[in-house]
């Protein structure tokens, strides 16, 4: 979050000349009643992209517009990894030797889903830089499911560990933005903003893990253990969003 609000601190910081130099210069032509269609991403500092958004935006009036947004995010994530160890422990009349293995994979897929409507107003009309704030209520769905596999090997016995977990969150509530937006034409606007909201979050989460173990190579098992858990969350939370960047393209 701090990142985040030192990068949206910046931004502004570095379009404050050109807000000042806009000042003077003439207006644009009269971009009430206009149409737009918006494209935005999200990251930290411009690097790692987490979700894109798309919107249809309509300029109600000089300073004030409506806009509808969807934004979506998808996540796919594989991890494998392996380790061998061997120790040596040596006595005054013998030495013991023991190795082991381990190897673990891990895959997560998650998408998240939202839609908002915000009423934004610019602090100015008809400049070509110009803050602007908004406000409305927006509705998000998020998914993750993640299976991992672990099997361990040392002297003889195998223990092989699999599990399953899923998760699903609803969120309603308001969400509030702050920016600032360039118009390098009358027809195509740059802008970056910071966004934060209050939401409900009804979350629920199930896990299920299985365990086995073997000794002499797998002839003989010795334990074999199921595990799952259900996890209900409810309540109220303040979501930092962190900072967007995007282009409208009026017509």
């Amino acid at each position: 979050m701090i990142r985040h609000l030192i990068l949206a601190t910046l931004l502004v910081a570095g379009l404050a000349p050109t807000c000042v130099a806009a000042a003077d210069s003439p207006s644009l032509a009269d971009r009430e009643g206009r149409s737009a269609l918006v494209f935005g991403f999200n990251g930290e500092w411009l690097s790692q992209f987490d979700d894109a958004m798309f919107a249809w935006r309509k300029q109600v009036g000089e300073r004030t517009g409506l806009r509808l947004g969807l934004s979506l995010g998808f996540g796919d994530n594989d991890l494998e990894v392996i380790d061998s160890r061997e120790d040596t422990f040596v006595q005054p009349d013998t030495t013991l030797q023991q190795t082991s293995s381990v190897s673990d994979t891990r895959m997560i897929d998650d998408y998240d889903v939202e839609i908002d409507l915000l009423l934004l107003r610019h602090a100015k009309a008809g400049r070509r830089v110009s803050l602007y704030y908004g406000l409305g209520p927006s509705v998000a769905y998020d998914r993750a499911e993640q299976e991992t596999a672990s099997l361990r090997e040392s002297d003889g016995s195998t223990t092989r560990e699999t599990g399953t977990a899923t998760s699903r969150t609803w969120r309603y509530g308001a969400l509030v933005v702050a920016g600032v937006e360039w118009f390098i034409t009358d027809s195509i606007s740059l802008h970056g903003e910071y966004r934060a909201g209050v939401h409900y979050r009804d979350a629920l989460s199930e896990r299920e893990s299985r365990r086995e173990m073997f000794e002499d190579g797998g002839s003989m098992a010795t334990l074999e253990s199921l595990q799952t858990q259900t996890r209900e969350e409810t309540g109220w939370r303040l979501d930092d969003a962190g900072a967007r960047f995007g282009v409208s393209v009026f017509f």
